[in-house]
């Protein structure tokens, strides 16, 4: 990963998004590759809430999301303070419309908001 954010990074502005597992690879994008990332409901974010971020942080969370508890998605939120953290009152997968889970305004509301920031990070 660390290889490719850095020839991509040469190419000019680089962020990273991404959902479930690709949220917490996003999470490492910004911890080890210094990039500005958004991650959505990653499962995995809470492994490495140990490590500092580099980069500007969002996350999205669903508050009723049976595969990340409470508790890990509140430790995440501890070892980043000044990240943007959002929950929204939908299950995991509500960004995905493909997924019972979906939950159309909780998606539009988290991709305006990372819209948002990486306007703000990328220019």
């Amino acid at each position: 990963m660390l290889a490719a954010a850095k020839v991509v990074a040469s190419a000019g502005k680089v962020g990273v998004v991404g959902f479930c597992w690709g949220g917490s690879v996003a999470y490492l994008a910004a911890i080890r590759a210094g990039l500005p990332a958004v991650s959505y409901y990653g499962g995995s974010n809470v492994r490495f809430a140990g490590e500092k971020a580099k980069a500007p942080l969002q996350f999205h969370y669903g508050l009723r999301d049976a595969n990340i508890s409470e508790a890990d998605r509140e430790a995440v939120r501890a070892a980043n303070p000044s990240a943007e953290f959002y929950v929204y009152d939908a299950g995991h997968g509500f960004n995905c419309d493909a997924r019972a889970s979906f939950d159309a305004p909780s998606a539009r509301l988290a991709g305006e908001r990372a819209l948002a920031f990486f306007a703000k990070h990328l220019g």
